[in-house]
């Protein structure tokens, strides 16, 4: 079950906002840290390609930096069952109801898109699930951080402890691959992306990039 539900969202990025509101009426607001925001002990640390533009880089730090947050704030409040989305996250299914949702007792999530181990890799991984609640195995990644729940408070203290420890960082959602906390994902996917431009890089195609209810980018389609 979910009792909470956090969306991230930026200052300015005012219409993902209203479509947030509209899309998940219950959900509290958490505000995104913005480029000009990322402390500069962050941006030292994150690993980037060499040749990423600066702006996607401090993209990066910004959206690592608004997890990082949150998951400090529910671990200083204590909340379980809590669900986190980004802004352009949406319910597949409009009749499944948040509070109904079996999540496992670890990190569950609801939605992304498999990726082989190795991040250079352009191998789509052959990933065997059945409907509902699938134990994660570590041969594969589920990457963006569009939509994950976390079932007690105790888990967002153990993935900010790993991140803590590590001396340099990178994207969050590469990052929590390797947490040493139990991962699931439901399927089919419950959420999928809008398709809205990525605020992190401008210059993706995002039309190609959009995640489906089977964990695949529209890109792995063609």
């Amino acid at each position: 079950m979910i009792e909470y539900v956090f969306f991230l969202n930026l200052p300015d990025a005012v219409e993902r906002r209203n479509n947030m509101e509209k899309r998940f009426p219950t959900a509290i607001r958490w505000e995104a840290t913005g480029r000009t925001e990322v402390p500069k002990t962050l941006d030292d640390r994150m690993v980037s390609r060499y040749n990423i533009k600066r702006d996607k880089h401090l993209g990066r730090c910004g959206c690592f930096f608004s997890h990082y947050r949150l998951l400090k704030h529910i671990v200083e409040n204590k909340l379980n069952n809590v669900l986190i989305l980004e802004d352009d996250a949406v319910l597949h299914d409009d009749s499944v109801k948040l509070e109904d949702i079996e999540i496992g007792e670890g990190l569950t999530y609801l939605g992304g898109y498999f990726h082989p181990l190795k991040m250079t890799s352009k191998d789509i991984p052959e990933v065997i699930s059945r409907e509902g609640l699938n134990r994660k195995s570590k041969d594969f990644r589920i990457l963006t951080t569009m939509s994950y729940a976390l079932s007690k408070w105790e888990y967002a203290g153990y993935i900010l402890n790993y991140i803590d420890s590590q001396k340099r960082f990178r994207a969050i959602d590469i990052m929590l691959h390797d947490v040493p906390v139990k991962q699931y994902y439901i399927y089919p996917a419950l959420i999928v992306d809008s398709g809205d431009t990525s605020q992190i890089d401008a210059d993706l195609q995002k039309v190609n990039s959009t995640t489906n209810i089977h964990y695949r980018l529209k890109s792995h389609l063609k």
